[in-house]
């Protein structure tokens, strides 16, 4: 659904229960395609940079330091902090794949396994008094991705 009528859109979900962009990425999972909100020139310079970085660390590590994070924690030190932190939940180690320079990546699951993130576990209580899980949610509209 194309347009800058933000009533379309309340139409859709009325109509469906989901938004417009919701049953497009549905419709991309169903494609074994993801979404992405940066222009395509952008974002194929970004994964050739994480397709280069992962390699490197691949090859001069030996381990795999590329993961898919699935759910964000955003928590705040104190109820009326500025600062807002992020932390992955689930980390899923994959690798980028691409068959030639002028083909697309391909996100593939690693052979490692699967890990939850340590870090809010470790998190003292009292630090996580406005914790709130965001699974599912884009946890920073800013940068688009």
């Amino acid at each position: 659904m194309t347009g800058s009528d933000p009533r379309m859109a309340q139409v859709h979900a009325d109509r469906g229960g989901r938004t417009p962009l919701d049953d497009m990425a549905m419709e991309a999972l169903g494609n074994k395609e993801l979404l992405a909100r940066v222009q395509q020139n952008e974002l194929d310079g970004n994964l050739l940079a994480i397709h280069a970085a992962a390699r490197t660390g691949l090859e001069e590590g030996g381990a795999n330091t590329l993961y898919l994070a699935i759910g964000f924690l955003r928590w705040t030190e104190a109820e009326k902090a500025e600062a807002v932190h992020l932390a992955p939940i689930l980390l899923v180690p994959v690798t980028l794949a691409r068959q030639s320079v002028r083909g697309g990546f391909r996100l593939r699951r690693h052979d490692d396994e699967a890990i939850v993130n340590p870090t809010p576990a470790a998190t003292p209580q009292n630090k996580l008094r406005t914790a709130r899980c965001r699974a599912g949610r884009d946890p920073d509209r800013r940068q688009g991705y």
